[in-house]
């Protein structure tokens, strides 16, 4: 370890852990995505956020994900236990869909761990799967699935 700090001392930095790693994700999200439009030329990333709501306006769940040149990366479909299995996730898909349509992306792009089990319902809703990355704690697998836009277009 020593080696690896006289290193930065001869360079002149350090490696310390950020104090709130969401906010400096956030500001390493903004380097990169400005550095990779001058680059590219390529339209920057755009969070992309679906909230549903009950009756009372309460929050029940959602779906929260990015455009990511040329794809709508869903990051997270998430509903409350109450309200499972009503066609809540399969509308946010759709609406996930329509979005990718209307801004002319190629394709949606989710990744989930086997413990949740909806690999089944990605592929229900017209999605591959693309590959299974192993590894992971107690041989958890996680998902990784893709539904190509590119014939809708």
């Amino acid at each position: 370890m020593s080696n690896n700090f006289a290193y930065a001392d001869r360079y002149n930095f350090k490696i310390v852990e950020a104090e709130d790693p969401e906010e400096f994700d956030s500001y390493l999200g903004t380097k990169i995505t400005n550095e990779a439009v001058s680059k590219t030329g390529l339209k920057k990333v755009q969070s992309i956020a679906l909230a549903v709501k009950n009756q009372k306006d309460e929050t029940i769940g959602g779906l929260s994900g990015y455009e990511f040149y040329g794809a709508f990366i869903i990051d997270i479909l998430w509903i409350e236990p109450d309200y499972r299995n009503q066609k809540i996730g399969s509308s946010l898909l759709a609406k996930a869909e329509e979005i990718a349509k209307q801004r002319n992306l190629n394709f949606l792009s989710v990744s989930t761990m086997e413990w949740w089990q909806c690999s089944d319902f990605y592929i229900k809703h017209g999605f591959k799967l693309e590959f299974i990355r192993e590894g992971f704690h107690k041989n958890y697998k996680q998902y990784h699935l893709k539904k190509d836009l590119s014939n809708n277009k």
